[in-house]
């Protein structure tokens, strides 16, 4: 895979449940650096904080109890 493109990408069957905050995610931004996630969604006009014990692994996130409400900004 060559770093950043999306045509050589390969599904590795891992996901996370976003369900317990946010029904309808549609943003993802993971850190640089792969130790945290940040999902927007529909449903609320919120940003939700993860941790992900194994850095880029999605699968292996855990809910930091932080949320964003940006519904004014």
């Amino acid at each position: 895979m060559i770093g950043w493109d999306v045509s050589t990408a390969t599904y590795e069957g891992k996901s996370f449940d976003t369900s317990s905050e946010e029904i309808y995610p549609y943003g993802i931004f993971i850190k640089p650096d792969g130790s945290k996630m940040y999902i927007t969604g529909e449903e609320h006009a919120s940003v939700y904080q993860y941790s992900l014990d194994t850095e880029w692994d999605i699968s292996t996130a855990t809910y930091d109890t932080k949320t964003k409400d940006v519904s004014s900004e």
